[in-house]
């Protein structure tokens, strides 16, 4: 975090186009399909509902909050039968990644680059940062 009077520092397109700038910031998905676990309904009068509750967590636990994303598991590529794995995340930078002299703000420089970072692990999960942007 940037101190009192201090502006934030946004990585570089060419920073953010390597795997090890990029973290998740939004709880993980369990495997349960929810970002939460549920209360446990129907729990017997003899069982306490919050150490069964800790079970199910400890069965399915949350992950840290700010987590590389080269922390994630590889997934497997190549179809049945191949044991060949890659990393979950595929990030690639596109079009002109140069610097350029910015007018209006001289200290500002402009980059029209755009760095896609792609999830293999959930379909259709994208993150696009572009103009000092993610989006």
């Amino acid at each position: 975090m940037p101190e009192d009077g201090q502006e934030l520092q946004i990585p570089s397109v060419q920073n953010l186009s390597k795997q090890e700038f990029w973290v998740h910031h939004t709880p993980n998905i369990l495997n349960n399909g929810r970002v939460s676990h549920m209360d446990p309904e129907n729990v017997p009068d003899d069982v306490d509902p919050e150490v069964l509750k800790k079970q199910i967590e400890a069965k399915d636990p949350y992950e840290k909050r700010l987590k590389l994303l080269s922390a994630d598991r590889d997934v497997a590529v190549g179809g049945t039968g191949k044991n060949s794995k890659q990393s979950s995340w595929v990030i690639r930078l596109l079009g002109d990644a140069t610097d350029y002299f910015n007018p209006q703000k001289p200290s500002k420089k402009i980059n029209n680059g755009v760095v896609v970072a792609k999830s293999l692990q959930w379909p259709g999960a994208y993150t696009i940062h572009t103009n000092g942007r993610s989006l």
